[in-house]
């Protein structure tokens, strides 16, 4: 097994571990999306059957509203990378030549007409 041969099988594994994480960001997507339906569920709840402007009440929907924010931003994260992950775990494993010719730096030599 020549060094080409062990680079490219190198970067298709590293294409492999990738799409694996990827698949990682699955469930922490789907939980989140879970949590920003519930969470936006119960405080429709709590403002239909709390008429009053009591600062408890203020500080309920204040709190439900940052729940509903920190759960849209662990789904966006989630999204964000798996479709990065997804991306370049692909390319890794059916293309990644430029990936291969960024790593293999072969020693250029000078033809032999420019010689001093």
């Amino acid at each position: 097994m020549t060094k080409q041969d062990a680079l490219w099988v190198s970067i298709r594994f590293l294409g492999l571990y990738v799409l694996v994480h990827a698949l990682f960001a699955i469930p922490q997507g789907i939980s989140s999306a879970f949590a920003i339906v519930a969470i936006h569920h119960a405080d429709s709840q709590i403002d239909s059957s709390e008429k009053d402007t009591t600062a408890e009440a203020a500080t309920t929907r204040r709190l439900m509203r940052s729940l509903v924010l920190n759960s849209l931003h662990d789904f966006a994260d989630a999204a964000a990378r798996f479709i990065l992950y997804t991306i370049a775990g692909l390319y890794m494993v059916r293309n990644g030549t430029l990936l291969f010719h960024c790593v293999n730096r072969t020693e250029r030599t000078e033809p032999a007409g420019n010689l001093p």
